[in-house]
Parts: structure tokens; C-alpha cells; sequence
């Protein structure tokens, strides 16, 4: 399956093909060709395409240009007369609603158990949610946790229970001392690791899962970290 790590290598092979476009001219005033490159050819991974057109289109609306692009059938054309919707940033309340459902530890620790990406996914959000982290030092500085402490060894602990306040926060000591003294990748400053309260039974659920996905197909990743 695919993790964070593999996306975070796609959208980085992206990145640099965008660089080399780029140049001296700003992304709205790609060519149709290049945007083929993109879009069209499978170079990059659909989910990674989406996001590309989003902000693609996000800067043509800024700048008050009147054309979008779209994927269809796994494929991109070039639409000119479509209008834009305005994007906006999340405004206080639509924070909170992220803050409050990233909690609800019934629904996302059964989608959680059934796939690695979904797990690591409950992870990054909660991660990003209370640390001001780049996304690369959370995709490659998470460590894995020692769930021996807890005595959970299989996803079927949860199908009968959820971790109790003790064991979560054994989970987010060990956490917090794996962390402990982390230079970020870009700037070289101390990584700071913060956790609210009230995220810690989500938090340490997610990692748990997370830890017990890693332990499953550790043959077949070639790194440690994770996610």
C-alpha cells in the first residue's frame, strides 16, 4: 500500500518538473502543452494531479483569469470558459470543525484499522492541528512507538475497547521523547512537539494503529520512520 512517504517522493518529482517549467514565468502562464505534461501523461499519481489542478485553478481565479482546467476519466482537458469559485482560507469555526472531528475516535479508528493511509492520514492532521511542522519533517521524523508498553500487539484490541487514559498517554511520552531534540529538515531549528489535552486518546489511537500497519509491512518499506 501506498504511505506518505511514497506520496511525499511523488509530489517532490512533481515539484521539480514544475521548477524546471517555471523558469521565469509564473504558473498561470504555463502553455497547454505543458500542462499536458501534467495532467495527461502518467508521470504522477491521480491524487497528486487533483491537487495540482486545484491550485492551478486557485491561481487563475487570483489573478481574475477566466479558464480552469479538469481531470475526467483519468484524463485532463482544457476548459476556457468555465468560471472559478473563490477558494478562501479556513476561517476560525471551519478550524474548530477539523479540531472536533479529528476526536471522533469511534468512526475513524474503524476506517483507521482498515487502512494504513487513513491511518497515517488521522495522524498528520492531528499533527498539524497543534505543531507548526512542514509536512516533510512530519512524513519522515514520526517515530514509531513501542506498544509493548501498553501490551497492545494487533488491531484487535480495538474491535473490543479503546485505550484508556494511562495508555495513551504512555504512547505520547514515548512520542514526546523520540522527538525529544529535533532539528527540522529546512531551517535546521528545534522541532517543538505540543500536544492539547484533549487530543491525546485520538492522537495515541491513531499512532498505535498507525505503528501496528508499520509493523505489518515492514518488509517491504525501506525506511523507518512511520508513516
Amino acid at each position: 500500500p501506498r504511505t506518505l512517504h511514497d506520496i511525499f517522493l511523488n509530489a517532490k518529482k512533481l515539484y521539480e518538473s514544475l521548477i524546471g517549467m517555471l523558469k521565469n514565468k509564473e504558473i498561470y502562464e504555463l502553455t497547454e502543452s505543458e500542462l499536458g505534461i501534467i495532467v495527461e501523461e502518467d508521470i504522477y499519481q491521480k491524487r497528486l494531479k487533483k491537487e495540482f489542478v486545484n491550485y492551478y485553478n486557485f491561481s487563475l481565479a487570483k489573478k481574475g483569469i477566466i479558464k480552469e482546467i479538469t481531470l475526467k476519466d483519468d484524463r485532463s482537458g482544457v476548459n476556457k470558459d468555465k468560471t472559478k469559485e473563490e477558494k478562501e482560507i479556513y476561517r476560525p469555526e471551519i478550524f474548530q470543525e477539523y479540531y472536533t472531528y479529528v476526536q471522533n475516535i469511534e468512526l475513524h479508528t474503524k476506517k483507521a484499522i482498515k487502512s494504513r493511509y487513513y491511518a497515517n492520514m488521522w495522524v498528520f492532521v492531528i499533527m498539524h492541528l497543534t505543531n507548526i511542522w512542514r509536512a516533510n519533517d512530519i512524513i519522515y521524523e514520526m517515530p514509531s512507538v513501542d506498544i509493548e508498553l501498553i501490551g497492545v500487539n494487533s488491531f484487535d484490541f480495538f474491535k473490543g475497547g479503546r485505550l484508556s487514559t494511562p495508555q495513551a498517554q504512555i504512547i505520547v511520552n514515548d512520542v514526546y521523547l523520540k522527538l525529544e531534540n529535533l532539528i527540522a529538515h529546512k531551517n535546521k531549528e528545534l522541532l517543538r512537539f505540543y500536544l492539547d489535552p484533549e487530543l491525546l486518546e485520538c492522537f495515541a489511537t491513531s499512532m498505535v494503529i498507525s505503528e501496528l500497519h508499520r509493523r505489518k509491512f515492514a518488509h517491504t518499506q525501506n525506511h523507518k520512520a512511520l508513516l
